[in-house]
């Protein structure tokens, strides 16, 4: 996987000195929300703000965001009901953010007390899920009830008061990811309700250090960032550790990241600490490069055959497999 730092969320100021900003992404009209608070930010594909509304006490806290398909904006709202009493209702909002209501959700009486504090939309669905009472609610895009998981029960969590989740996210498959810091894993649970996970403690490459934000793209790969050792890691879809990036001076450093959201054409957007804002990244896979090189060099006039699989050289030359690529592997037919 070959990381690029494309730019940085920005207005006509420069980057906007977010911190632990939380950033959904609209693949649909190729836009970027991003909410603090009671202000929501959207941006186009370039990382600039072309609109932002927001500071409503009507609306609430945001604690999610999610875009339908006819361009409507739906806002999980913490709101404060009475003096006494607080309630969470999801908000539907024009492409302005003028609220036009909310959507009926009638859930079975045994989540009465169902609290979410995240939402994420994924193929029609509507995710809701609950960090510290570890329970997620699936329903459909009008807010009908579809099903509930009991994720402590799920993941094995012994002591859900004191075992949360921190980094929920969603792959292209509709697969529910999520990390559990003090369990130093990464879990992956499927729409049919089955679950695998993965991860070790530790400081060495691959190894969680704080599990914070995941998120996953249309290939299968996950992406988890760490808050203690500064760095995203990737894995590839049999959890197998790829690469991580963010310890590096320049262009691919991160400060302390927290939340990961992935975009279309291979975008992902990294939310930082300290007032570095939201980094985004170009991820490119290597058989894709390769392929295209080796396109070029056949355009120019050399005799040989196209690579299949960017690990296997089969009868070629110097200028198909370039010499920057050798050192990344250890196996090369």
């Amino acid at each position: 996987m070959r990381v690029t730092r494309l730019y940085d969320l920005s207005d006509f100021s420069g980057t906007i000195p977010y911190s632990d900003v939380s950033v959904y992404a609209d693949r649909q009209h190729d836009e970027v929300y991003t909410t603090t608070g009671r202000t929501v930010r959207v941006f186009n594909a370039s990382g600039m703000e072309i609109y932002r509304f927001g500071d409503d006490w009507d609306l609430g806290m945001i604690y999610g965001l999610a875009v339908n398909p006819d361009g409507n904006i739906l806002l999980l709202a913490h709101r404060l009901l009475s003096t006494q009493e607080t309630g969470w209702q999801i908000v539907r909002c024009d492409y302005r953010g003028v609220p036009l209501g909310s959507l009926e959700i009638d859930l079975p009486e045994e989540l009465a007390d169902f609290w979410p504090d995240r939402m994420l939309h994924g193929n029609g669905r509507l995710y809701l899920v609950s960090t510290t009472g570890l329970e997620a609610v699936v329903l459909d895009i009008h807010g009908r009830y579809l099903r509930s998981l009991d994720l402590a029960k799920l993941l094995g969590v012994e002591d859900p008061g004191t075992q949360h989740i921190s980094g929920v996210g969603l792959d292209g498959a509709g697969n529910l990811l999520l990390t559990i810091p003090v369990l130093f894993k990464a879990y992956v649970v499927s729409p049919d309700g089955s679950m695998s996970f993965f991860g070790s403690p530790g400081s060495a490459p691959g190894l969680f250090g704080i599990a914070s934000g995941i998120t996953g793209d249309d290939d299968g790969n996950i992406f988890v960032a760490d808050r203690l050792r500064n760095v995203v890691m990737i894995f590839d879809t049999t959890h197998r550790f790829v690469r991580e990036f963010g310890l590096e001076s320049g262009a691919l450093s991160l400060h302390r990241p927290t939340e990961l959201t992935t975009g279309n054409h291979g975008r992902l957007y990294v939310t930082q600490a300290r007032n570095q804002g939201v980094a985004v990244f170009g991820l490119t896979a290597l058989r894709t490069e390769l392929a295209a090189e080796s396109r070029l060099s056949q355009k120019g006039g050399a005799q040989h055959t196209a690579l299949a699989d960017p690990t296997t050289l089969d009868r070629g030359t110097p200028g198909v497999f370039p010499r920057r690529y050798l050192g990344k592997y250890s196996n090369l037919t």
